[in-house]
């Protein structure tokens, strides 16, 4: 009977010891999660490089104008922070101008601003997810803006 009771009294001493370690771990990651969520599972953005010639129209949205135009993005460089470098070419009064601008890409959102000859222009738009059409919209100083639409090869 003494033999009994031993063995009863240490089952239940390693019980007791392996629910308070199962206690505490789940203790742990219970307050972990509730705290920081992002230390147990940190998303990736993917950013696809985007350096490349994309051609496609524009159009204005203006109300007196809503002509659609040719436009050219030259994306020349693409840092691996996801800074941007080109030049847009656009219909110009005197033929076709290139505007430089720089940019930021990140995940799928791409945003380009420049100044050319006093006009203030800036480009906000999205990266398809098979990465060769991008669209959004753009405004500048004249003030005129619209929206656009270009893809590479």
């Amino acid at each position: 009977m003494v033999k009994t009771s031993y063995t009863h009294s240490m089952m239940w001493q390693l019980e007791n010891l392996e629910t308070r370690k199962l206690l505490s771990a789940s203790v742990g990651i219970e307050s972990l999660v509730q705290t920081d969520p992002a230390a147990l599972v940190s998303p990736m953005v993917k950013t696809p490089n985007i350096v490349s010639t994309w051609t496609g129209t524009d159009r204005t949205t203006h109300p007196r104008s809503r002509q659609l135009e040719n436009i050219t993005f030259y994306m020349i460089s693409q840092s691996r922070r996801g800074v941007l470098a080109g030049e847009m070419g656009v219909p110009g009064p005197s033929g076709p101008e290139q505007l430089p601008f720089t940019g930021t890409i990140s995940g799928d959102s791409v945003k380009i601003s420049g100044n050319s000859n006093g006009i203030v222009f800036a480009v906000t738009g999205t990266i398809s997810a098979d990465g060769k059409t991008f669209s959004g919209t753009w405004s500048n100083s004249i003030p005129k803006s619209g929206t656009f639409s270009v893809s590479r090869p």
